[in-house]
């Protein structure tokens, strides 16, 4: 059976690598702002169930599972995950925004990293993906003019790229950004300029607002797990917004996002934290489908 690309989270399930950074050609990347209700060396944790379409093309069959969770740091030392080096990338005194995600799907894997400021521009990134015991690696340095990326295939490394830096984003941080955009514009769009590791050239991506979700939808299978969003009932809705992803990058399909159009709340027994802004509830990506399970909140104690 044929894979396909979640280009959302830079997944090479194809043969070809692709994309690494995106840079914004309009004005709402300085609108960006984020707003995380867990303070500084806390996060926010959301997991999502991964469905693969049947022959029905209905999302019935459970095919694995993904994390992605925000960090906000201030003047910390990180160290990150490096192709290049096995102590790792050291980041210190950083202030900003760690965003990691990982994903299970059929026994491949993928793992992310992405460090970025407030208005997510990014520092440095790392992915890697084991997809059909091929393993990929894929960093990309921001210096202060020009972005590197380097591309590994089983430790070897395959191609280099080197980029100017001004107004570019990584792909890895595409949550991030539609989390600290002003969704509620019904003209809402970004567009970008990704560039490709293995041939320096670039190819297009655009997200735009398709709508909203009057009817309120389905935010969590009939068993929560420990964290619930309000109330604590069995089936939560909430009415979404949905957003269109698409590219001319010819390996990848086009997906969509709804997130929600309010603030909710994440409580059980111990917490009741309000506001949690802009909950991406689906992603929907040509046969697979990333529904919210669960959400946590941890604040450090002070």
């Amino acid at each position: 059976m044929k894979k396909v690309l979640l280009v959302i989270l830079i997944l090479t399930l194809c043969a070809t690598p692709l994309l690494f950074a995106a840079c914004s050609s309009v004005s709402q990347r300085d609108l960006l702002t984020t707003g995380y209700v867990c303070n500084k060396g806390g996060y926010e944790l959301f997991t999502y169930d991964v469905y693969q379409a049947d022959e029905e093309d209905k999302f019935t069959l459970l095919v694995g599972t993904m994390t992605m969770k925000f960090e906000p740091m201030e003047a910390e030392t990180i160290v990150l995950p490096s192709a290049s080096n096995a102590e790792g990338k050291e980041i210190t005194e950083f202030t900003g925004t760690l965003l990691s995600t990982d994903v299970t799907i059929n026994g491949d894997t993928i793992l992310s990293r992405v460090v970025y400021d407030s208005a997510c521009v990014p520092t440095y990134s790392y992915k890697r993906t084991v997809i059909g015991g091929v393993t990929k690696e894929m960093q990309v340095s921001y210096e202060e003019k020009y972005l590197y990326a380097d591309l590994y295939e089983n430790g070897t490394l395959i191609s280099s790229v080197e980029h100017k830096k001004a107004s570019c984003y990584d792909n890895e941080s595409i949550y991030a950004i539609v989390r600290a955009s002003s969704i509620g514009e019904s003209s809402y769009s970004l567009s970008f300029s990704c560039v490709n590791a293995l041939t320096g050239t670039t190819n297009t991506m655009s997200i735009s607002r398709q709508g909203s979700q009057d009817n309120a939808i389905e935010l969590l299978t009939p068993y929560p797990t420990e964290y619930t969003l309000p109330e604590g009932k069995e089936y939560y809705t909430t009415p979404t917004y949905i957003f269109s992803v698409s590219t001319d990058n010819q390996y990848a399909a086009p997906y969509y996002i709804e997130i929600t159009q309010k603030a909710q709340t994440v409580k059980n027994d111990e917490i009741n934290i309000k506001n949690v802004k802009k909950v991406i509830t689906n992603i929907i990506e040509g046969k697979y489908k990333y529904t919210l399970s669960d959400v946590e909140i941890y604040n450090k104690a002070e």
